[in-house]
Parts: structure tokens; C-alpha cells; sequence
């Protein structure tokens, strides 16, 4: 056969290899729950991971489960205000962006404070939601930048309202006698080689791209990635903070780190909002670990364990950030008892210690709206 003809019918042969693979995909997937996944993300050269733009983000398996992003990625927020006199911009994570469980978009923390904001201020005043689920002070730190300074947009006040997640999840764990890296840590890095010209960042994003593509065979691999991944994270981890005596030093020197470097994230949010002639306050958000009604019996020692972590780094934050406002929510929901619950539940029936429900999210925006309101009143008047 000549080489010519050889080329061709390998390449058909190869086409006709992926179309199987690609069908054979589509329905092992199908078998084992469909391809949407919750909480999907694209890749993003600035943030690590966002929103698609103009698209739905599915925050829950149940219906309603969609919540949908505006044209620049970030999630919609009710009532739209078009052309408003003030804007106020939030940036959080997944305990902001949407309830669990989701009851629709009216009922997000930043749908309600905008609610309760259109009720008294008319079309003036405009909520603005760039949360994103896993989003940690430094994802913040750079989706802030880019809006303010890519997109050009205005914000007149912005309230980090997040804290809750490094205080609770990016601590003191250690595998193997080494410290977790800390989820900022990739984004820092591909941020810092992309502003040197690192070829390496062209591999990350066509990987990342990849990733984020719709062929059923790669989600089918991520799918069974991410299975064993899980697999191998359900063992037992009791051990895994570095919470005795033994660890002392070790852990006074990290909390030292980690309190300076969130300090640092959450000042050039603020140098970022000064520079665009706008107030910045940073939101400590409550957590079940501070709840005074906490049920006895979930107190297990891991519970314990985070509890400490998170009550001295919020200590930490709190008497030591002078250069910017503090709203400290951390003890709104203790007259609130178990049985009218403001979190939400997993699927095992227990508290779900970060997130909340239709009852918390009404609380943390009625909260918002009260000390908004004489910042956003000066801020109209002056105008």
C-alpha cells in the first residue's frame, strides 16, 4: 500500500478509534449519573478557576439547581439594577454565593441584601456578587483586580464576606509530616510565571482548557480521577492537624504565617478599593463551630479541632487589620435554636458547618443591609 494511502487509513482508523471512545464515554456516563457536574469551573489565567460567562452555574443535584452568571462570568443577582447611583461589590465563596439548599436565585445572600436595598434606595443602589465556590482571600484579592481594572467597572463599597473558609479549611494540615499546600498556592504560582514570560504557563492553560473541554472521555477520566481521589481522602485523617503539644511550635509558627499572609491579601483588597475611590470592609461570617445551640452530640473532636483554628485566626484578623472595616458576624445566629437551624444539613443528616440555608442567608443579609445602610445614605447624599 502506498505511504500516502497508509497516512489516510491511519488517520481514519484514529478518527474512528475516538468517535468509539467518545460514544462508549457518553454512555458510561450517562449510566453512572449524566455528565453536569455541580459547581463546574473554567480555567482563568488570573483567578485559577470562574465561572463560564453568560452561562448557569449548578450549585445543587436538586432542582432548582442553576444559578446563572452575566456576561462577565460573575453570578446574577435580583432584582437588576441597569444604571444605578452606587454599586456595592461582594467577593466571597461558596457560603455567599448561593443557599444550600438552593431554593432559587431570589434567595442568595446577595439577591436578598439587594431585595431589602431596592426597597428603600429605589434603582440607586446595586448589588454585585463575584463569589465563586472555593475561593480563598488571594482568588478574591485578583477577581477584585480584575474587575475594577480589566473590566473598568465601578464599586463604590466592596465587602469581602468570606474568612470563614481559610479560618476553617486551610489551617494546620499536614500529610506525611508536611504541610498542605495551600489551595492559592497554584494560582499564585501561574500568576507569577505568566508575569514573567514562563513558557510553562502556555502548557498549564492548553491542559486547563483541555480539562474544561466538553469530550466525554476527558470528563469520564476526571470523573474517575476525582473517584479515586475521593477514595483515598475518606481515610481517616484524625490525626491529620497538627493540634498537640508536640506540634506547638509548629503550629504557632504557621498560624503566625497564615494570619500575616491573609492580612496582606485582605490589605491590597483594600489598596485595590482606595484606588478606585472606594470603602472596603472585610466580613467575618459565622460558623456552626461558634454557635452556641451546636448539638452536643456532633461535637466530635474533629469539630473541636477546627473550632480552635478558626476562633484564634478570626482573633487574629480582628485586633490586629487597622487599616480597614471589620463587621464580625461570627455570633449573629447564637439565640437562633436547633430547631429553626440557619445551615444547612448533608445528605448523612448533619450540619454542614460552612454553609447556610434560606434562614441563615435572611440573617447574614439582614445583617449586611443594617450596616450598609449609614455608609451607603452618607455615600448618596454626597454625591
Amino acid at each position: 500500500m502506498p505511504l500516502k494511502k497508509k497516512i489516510i487509513f491511519s488517520c481514519i482508523l484514529f478518527l474512528f478509534g475516538l468517535i468509539i471512545l467518545e460514544l462508549t464515554s457518553l454512555v458510561v456516563l450517562s449510566i453512572f449519573g449524566g455528565t453536569q457536574e455541580i459547581d463546574k469551573h473554567i480555567f482563568h489565567n488570573l483567578r485559577h478557576h470562574a465561572h463560564e460567562k453568560n452561562g448557569v452555574v449548578r450549585v445543587s443535584r436538586e432542582e432548582p439547581n442553576l444559578l446563572p452568571t452575566d456576561e462577565y462570568g460573575y453570578t446574577k443577582v435580583l432584582p437588576q439594577i441597569k444604571k444605578p447611583d452606587l454599586t456595592v461589590v461582594l467577593t466571597g465563596s461558596s457560603s455567599l454565593r448561593s443557599q444550600n439548599p438552593f431554593t432559587g436565585i431570589e434567595g442568595t445572600i446577595p439577591s436578598r441584601l439587594q431585595n431589602k436595598l431596592y426597597k428603600r434606595f429605589g434603582n440607586r443602589v446595586r448589588v454585585r456578587s463575584l463569589a465563586t465556590a472555593g475561593y480563598t482571600s488571594f482568588h478574591e484579592m485578583m477577581t477584585l483586580y480584575e474587575y475594577t481594572e480589566r473590566y473598568q467597572l465601578s464599586a463604590d463599597i466592596v465587602l469581602s464576606v468570606n474568612g470563614i473558609y481559610v479560618g476553617n479549611s486551610m489551617l494546620t494540615r499536614f500529610k506525611k509530616g508536611k504541610l498542605h499546600k495551600i489551595q492559592d498556592a497554584r494560582a499564585a504560582k501561574f500568576y507569577n510565571d505568566l508575569t514573567k514570560g514562563k513558557a510553562s504557563t502556555i502548557f498549564t492553560s492548553i491542559s486547563q482548557y483541555l480539562l474544561n473541554s466538553k469530550l466525554n472521555t476527558i470528563q469520564l477520566l476526571i470523573r474517575i480521577s476525582k473517584a479515586m481521589q475521593e477514595k483515598n481522602e475518606n481515610v481517616s485523617n484524625e490525626d491529620s492537624y497538627i493540634y498537640g503539644k508536640e506540634h506547638e511550635e509548629k503550629r504557632e509558627a504557621l498560624y503566625s504565617a497564615l494570619v500575616k499572609r491573609e492580612r496582606m491579601n485582605y490589605k491590597i483588597m483594600h489598596e485595590i478599593a482606595k484606588a478606585n475611590n472606594s470603602d472596603f470592609i472585610l466580613v467575618l461570617l459565622p460558623a456552626a463551630y461558634s454557635w452556641t445551640n451546636f448539638p452536643r452530640e456532633e461535637m466530635n473532636s474533629e469539630y473541636k479541632k477546627r473550632e480552635y483554628y478558626r476562633s484564634r485566626f478570626y482573633q487574629g484578623i480582628d485586633q490586629n487589620s487597622l487599616d480597614y472595616s471589620i463587621a464580625n458576624l461570627e455570633n449573629i445566629f447564637d439565640d437562633v435554636p436547633v430547631d429553626l437551624s440557619p445551615y444547612s444539613k448533608d445528605d448523612s443528616g448533619k450540619f454542614d458547618l460552612t454553609h447556610y440555608n434560606d434562614k441563615g442567608a435572611e440573617i447574614i443579609a439582614q445583617n449586611l443591609y443594617e450596616k450598609l445602610i449609614p455608609l451607603i445614605e452618607k455615600k448618596l447624599n454626597s454625591n
